[in-house]
């Protein structure tokens, strides 16, 4: 969790504007998580992935309103974590 928040806090300073918002996702995601669902792997996974693009030079310095489906879809998914109940 502390890596995640690390590249959240730098990744704006340092101009990558995209990487800080997946970051931040993730944060989200892992702070939110119910350790039981199978879910979370996936989200998190899906959010690991999208780090990778991230660090792609094509991608590298986007910002995410230029990959609206992406930071939409990486929303989505932080947002259903959130509200998702213990139980699922």
């Amino acid at each position: 969790m502390s890596h995640c928040g690390q590249l959240r806090d730098i990744g704006t300073t340092m101009g990558y504007t995209l990487l800080s918002f997946i970051a931040g996702n993730l944060c989200e995601i892992l702070e939110n998580a119910n350790t039981d669902a199978k879910s979370n792997i996936e989200s998190i996974i899906c959010h690991l992935d999208a780090l990778l693009l991230a660090r792609q030079p094509q991608y590298r310095d986007m910002r995410p309103e230029q990959l609206p489906e992406l930071t939409g879809g990486l929303r989505r998914v932080a947002e259903f974590i959130r509200l998702a109940p213990d139980d699922v």
